[in-house]
């Protein structure tokens, strides 16, 4: 759980290394240039520097495993396959979650500023970089999503020197939106730079390409039709009528779906919410053709795959383009019990300690998307669910406060 104990003093050169940390996340032209052994001198100065010098192993390590689960699968089924790797990867992942766990303990009100506007600053930045990179080079941010091979390795480095986001990044951009909606409205910062940093998201992720990126960041505007301050049965009731207008408004918005898709500029989205509006007016039949019966053949190859095997999976003829539905493909139902219990204890652990609080709504309403994108990409969003957005509540509660000492 996170909590704030103690105000303690944090060297220069441990700040330094958590912004270069999560900049080699956000910023791709620096994650691309960096050498591999610096980014790994980093992460185990940064454990060293957490468990060495200060002793909460016990706790913090209890709460991430949990949250690792399905990087311990991979790691497993993988056998003796790229083992250093599978390492490798699990102590960046869980080093996310780990510093946050750090800073809120350990944290003070200017660390939490810092920090905050340097992350945040690097989204801004990456999404500025982004869009101007698409409009140069069209698709650019789709392309991302293939594998470096199959896209050839010298249009991905020309991408990457560009500092282009990929899906992930996409994907993360989705993610804060309801929180800079929070901003907005409770006029934390000033509204002016929570408003424009909404609007350099908004046009990035139009640009990008991504349709359901640009579909659930739609829904995220419903926030601004509800109180400031909203809480759990706010944003259940908003899913209860949002699902009683879409099921008795179908034939509706598939044709806004059409008509939308005959404006819009990007031929890959135009075919999609084409897609989309077709079956909503005709029904599943539609979807046999198209991109989005292409997509619904890959969910049900991983479903397939869980049939044959659903005890412990094992069969490698997944889709690749869910996290739940490969999770159970791959693994079975080892699978499923390590993804419901890996978002059980983010759940837990970063956002159910807050229900009490003016901004709960907006945090529960940001984990519901990361659910619901899990669902429909092969991305789980880590290090946006773990710690950008933990972050952020980081930073709401320390101007609370401040503005009851002030009072």
């Amino acid at each position: 759980m996170m909590d704030n104990t103690t105000n303690k003093g944090f060297s220069s050169l441990f700040l330094i290394a958590v912004v270069f940390y999560i900049w080699h996340t956000t910023i791709p032209a620096l994650g691309y240039k960096t050498p591999a052994v610096l980014f790994a001198g980093c992460i185990l100065f940064l454990y060293a520097y957490i468990f060495v010098k200060n002793r909460i192993i016990s706790n913090s390590v209890g709460s991430i495993l949990p949250i690792l689960g399905l990087y311990f699968l991979e790691l497993v089924y993988s056998g003796t396959s790229n083992f250093a790797i599978k390492i490798y990867q699990i102590l960046q992942m869980g080093l996310y979650p780990l510093l946050i766990l750090y800073i809120a303990k350990y944290g003070n009100e200017r660390l939490v500023r810092f920090l905050f506007w340097a992350v945040i600053g690097s989204y801004v930045f990456t999404a500025i970089t982004t869009y101007a990179g698409c409009i140069m080079y069209p698709g650019a941010a789709r392309t991302l999503a293939l594998p470096e091979e199959e896209m050839g390795a010298n249009i991905f480095a020309m991408y990457k020197m560009a500092n282009i986001g990929n899906l992930t990044f996409t994907y993360s951009l989705v993610l804060l939106i309801p929180q800079l909606i929070f901003l907005i409205k409770s006029r934390i910062v000033k509204r002016l730079q929570s408003i424009t940093m909404l609007v350099v998201l908004v046009i990035t992720i139009l640009e990008t390409e991504y349709t359901t990126a640009l579909l659930l960041m739609t829904i995220c505007f419903s926030l601004f039709f509800i109180p400031v301050h909203i809480t759990k049965k706010h944003i259940w009731g908003l899913i209860t009528v949002a699902g009683i207008i879409f099921i008795f408004s179908k034939l509706f918005i598939g044709d806004l779906l059409i008509g939308v898709s005959s404006s819009v500029g990007s031929e890959t989205m135009a075919a999609r919410l084409n897609d989309l509006g077709m079956i909503l007016k005709n029904g599943m039949k539609s979807a046999d053709e198209g991109d989005v019966g292409s997509r619904m053949e890959l969910y049900n190859m991983s479903i397939q795959s869980f049939l044959k095997s659903p005890l412990l999976g094992g069969i490698k003829s997944i889709g690749g383009h869910s996290l739940f539905f490969d999770s159970l493909g791959r693994f079975g139902l080892l699978g499923l019990a390590a993804f419901v219990i890996s978002y059980k204890k983010i759940w837990s652990e970063f956002y159910k300690p807050f229900s009490v609080t003016p901004y709960y709504g907006y945090l529960l309403f940001s984990f519901i998307l990361v659910v619901v994108m899990a669902f429909f990409n092969p991305k789980d969003n880590l290090s946006v669910v773990t710690f950008t957005i933990p972050l952020f509540t980081l930073f709401y509660n320390q101007q609370y406060e401040s503005s009851l000492d002030r009072q």
